[in-house]
């Protein structure tokens, strides 16, 4: 088996590939099959060149692999520490790597770094990944593979992205089902229509502030030995994480507007359709911006998972909407409402779908209040429509300011590279 697998690593190497294969006590003729060996003992390199250059290098040194006898086994048994003897051994690793340092393969190795990167570097700081504090590609090179890699993470797992649409067109299948013919100008069809309005925020709000609760602790790990290692800087790595999600956030907003919309008979005209498919989209990103913020304050994904929820209906009760007249919030908490993106993507909703509508029928009983215009209905509702652009610039003021607190924080406990 192991033949195998290494013949397949060789023929890929022939195409072209970069092969890094770690491997244990392999059997004589398997070992053969490679073409470069770098040999690691106590956090040093004790050689890194041609196996057959590795032969005469330890023969150099007095310490020559027997007849017959497997290289493999040889280099093992030599750069060991055997228990009784750990100072004679550390003696003898250090000299073998001290060796190797001064040979003709290290400098063969040094002047192979100096043509790739362009610039001189110490051996050690190479091998030991014992770097100066700089970067070695610029950033836009950063971001660009740390995108890439962030979006091919959220594709590794195809089954998972086919049940997440699925769910979303059965959520808005059965959400078009219970407004059905119930969003029409009528006294009833008032609150109707404000409810799936209010909706269109609920539902775009915690999949994907669940969603990025567990970005940045699920690769934590990985971040801090890569950031750690100067490959990227902080900004980027942030940076990346955000973009790597937003086709997965438009996807789901979209494939949810646009089947509910007319299943549930809202006004029928681009203008407000765009509007309404925007407000989707804009939703779920600033939701997903309180998520990254969640995620990198939480200390584990499982405290995360516990807060994300409560903030978001704390959030969505600050919103007004169908839950509350924010006319009535009492002084020491009607602060809280200029923190919730339901508050101004649910008036934006309102004001646009509102707009223009004269015709809204009376009840028969006419002791009922009676509301007759649009106009009267975000009066009702505390809908400005002179606001309309304030209310998009506090969406983009708050998507920022998540994100920048966020940042903040992973900066703060990420400040100092270990």
């Amino acid at each position: 088996m192991a033949e195998q697998v290494v013949n397949v690593l060789r023929q890929l190497a022939k195409r072209g590939k970069t092969i890094i294969c770690v491997i244990h006590q392999p059997a004589s003729h398997v070992f053969n099959m490679f073409s470069r060996l770098l040999l690691l003992a106590e956090g040093r390199v004790a050689y890194h060149g041609s196996c057959d250059g590795a032969l005469r290098f330890f023969e150099s040194l007095n310490f020559p692999c027997p007849e017959s006898y497997n290289a493999a086994e040889h280099y093992i048994k030599t750069l060991a520490i055997a228990g009784g003897h750990v100072a004679e051994c550390k003696e003898k690793v250090n000299a073998i790597c001290d060796a190797f340092e001064r040979s003709p393969d290290a400098a063969e190795v040094r002047k192979s770094i100096d043509v790739a990167t362009g610039h001189e570097q110490d051996l050690r700081s190479v091998m030991l990944f014992d770097q100066t504090p700089s970067y070695r590609v610029s950033a836009l090179v950063q971001l660009r593979w740390l995108v890439w890699r962030a979006m091919l993470d959220n594709m590794r797992n195809p089954d998972m992205f086919r049940v997440r649409t699925i769910q979303k067109i059965v959520v808005a299948v059965i959400y078009g089902m219970v407004y059905l013919h119930g969003v029409k100008p009528t006294q009833e069809g008032i609150q109707n229509i404000n409810g799936a309005l209010f909706l269109y925020m609920t539902e775009n709000s915690f999949a994907p502030m669940l969603d990025l609760v567990a970005v940045f602790q699920r690769g934590i790990a990985l971040f801090k030995r890569e950031y750690a290692a100067y490959m990227y800087r902080l900004s980027i790595y942030y940076l990346a994480q955000v973009l790597g999600w937003l086709p997965s956030f438009a996807i789901d907003a979209s494939v949810f507007c646009v089947i509910t919309y007319f299943m549930v008979g809202l006004v029928p005209e681009w203008y407000k359709f765009l509007i309404t498919f925007v407000i989707c989209i804009i939703t779920a990103n600033v939701a997903a911006a309180s998520g990254s913020l969640v995620s990198t304050i939480s200390p584990s994904i499982d405290v995360g998972l516990v807060i994300a929820p409560t903030l978001t209906v704390i959030v969505m009760l600050f919103g007004g909407g169908v839950y509350l007249k924010l006319k009535t919030l009492p002084p020491y908490l009607a602060w809280l409402q200029w923190l919730s993106w339901f508050r101004y993507g649910n008036e934006i909703l309102g004001i646009v779908h509102w707009q223009g509508v004269t015709n809204i029928t009376c009840s028969a009983d006419p002791q009922l209040p009676c509301i007759t215009t649009g106009a009267e209905v975000m009066a009702d509702n505390q809908y400005d429509p002179a606001k309309l652009g304030f209310d998009f610039g506090m969406l983009a003021a708050l998507y920022a300011g998540f994100h920048l607190c966020a940042y903040f924080v992973l900066y703060t406990k990420n400040r100092k590279r270990n």
